[in-house]
């Protein structure tokens, strides 16, 4: 099967696609029946994000089909392209070639299609809908969401799959999380989708708790100025410093650390498609501390990887934690990253579900 797959984001440090695009190809192209392509725009940070994947081309002008049209015959005409992340112009103008050419694609909307999400930017979006991306969607072949969480809260009902992102395994030696004094978040610095006032509102609440026992909560990552200065200014205002520590953004080996030091993470955002940095954070035997929005809630419950603070319930939790034994939960947050979260097993899974709506054509 010949796959091509379409994302004109920026691939930056910090951000989800940025690890699971890349990851999702490497293991579609391990098996030797499909042949998988990507495309990049020119503002993305490429370095060695697709490093060993075979094919990758870049389309640099604003007017992508001039790009696109050497593309197909470098790569050849796909099977099926698959679209990474929405609301991109790029996109829309490919997608209408697309049609012209009765060439398939598959959207992946990354929580881009949520009403949280839409709601975010309601009267730009509603818009754009209605003129544009209606027909954009109404035209794919399916929608790939990355959970049951997503698909329930997107407000497109088009024919759709669920397939999870999958994550990397440490390579570092892990020992079991037992007691909990280092709390952490590693993401983007949007204190509204992020639920980073969620957060700290709720350290306020535990606050005395949380001091007596010795417990700290720590933000790892990068947003707008305005955003970190916001971020800033909430945990001041609170007279948390000495609870809660803003620390930027960490990435590599500094990274690795931080989380193998860590006993649990945190993520209390609103809506995500699947957020990469709670299936990291499994695969480092963190138990985790996540909200409905994070769209994994229930697979963490499900699997006794941590706990779901929906509800209001996060200021309880952290009242307690330091009581809570975390061993169990450690043991249970590793198996899940294994199992549920297997690159090759998901290769397969997309890889089927796409034979499956294109037999349905």
């Amino acid at each position: 099967m010949k796959i091509l797959h379409i994302g004109m984001l920026t691939f930056r440090e910090g951000t989800g696609p940025r690890t699971s695009v890349p990851s999702l190809l490497r293991s579609q192209q391990s098996f030797s029946d499909h042949e998988v392509g990507m495309v990049i725009g020119g503002k993305s940070h490429f370095s060695d994000v697709f490093e060993g994947v075979k094919n990758v081309f870049r389309i640099k002008g604003s007017n992508p089909i001039p790009e696109l049209k050497q593309i197909l015959e470098d790569f050849g005409i796909p099977d099926v392209v698959v679209f990474h992340s929405t609301y991109i112009l790029e996109h829309l103008l490919i997608s209408w070639y697309l049609k012209r050419k009765k060439i398939p694609y598959i959207i992946v909307p990354r929580g881009g299609f949520t009403r949280t999400s839409i709601n975010s930017k309601l009267i730009k979006k509603t818009v754009a809908n209605i003129l544009f991306f209606n027909r954009f969607i109404k035209s794919a072949l399916g929608v790939h969401y990355l959970s049951v969480g997503e698909k329930n809260a997107s407000i497109f009902h088009k024919s759709s799959f669920i397939v999870p992102n999958g994550i990397k395994q440490s390579n570092l030696e892990l020992s079991l999380k037992k007691k909990c004094r280092r709390i952490i978040f590693i993401g983007r610095i949007d204190i509204l989708h992020k639920g980073l006032d969620i957060l700290v509102n709720s350290v306020n609440e535990s606050s005395t708790s949380l001091r007596s026992n010795g417990i700290s909560v720590e933000i790892y990552g990068s947003g707008s100025k305005n955003q970190e200065d916001q971020l800033k200014s909430i945990i001041s205002k609170n007279g948390l410093n000495d609870l809660v520590y803003y620390s930027g953004s960490i990435y590599g080996e500094r990274k690795s650390n931080v989380l193998s030091e860590s006993d649990v993470f945190i993520h209390t955002s609103r809506f995500e498609g699947l957020p990469m940095s709670v299936l990291e954070a499994l695969s480092y035997g963190l138990p985790c501390i996540v909200t409905q929005g994070t769209n994994i809630s229930d697979i963490i419950v499900e699997t006794g990887s941590g706990w779901d603070v929906s509800d209001n319930k996060l200021s309880d939790l952290l009242k307690i934690i330091h009581s809570i034994d975390l061993s169990k939960y450690s043991q249970n947050a590793l198996k899940c990253s294994k199992t549920v979260y297997n690159w090759n097993k998901i290769a397969k899974s997309t890889v089927s579900k796409y034979q499956e709506l294109i037999k349905r054509m």
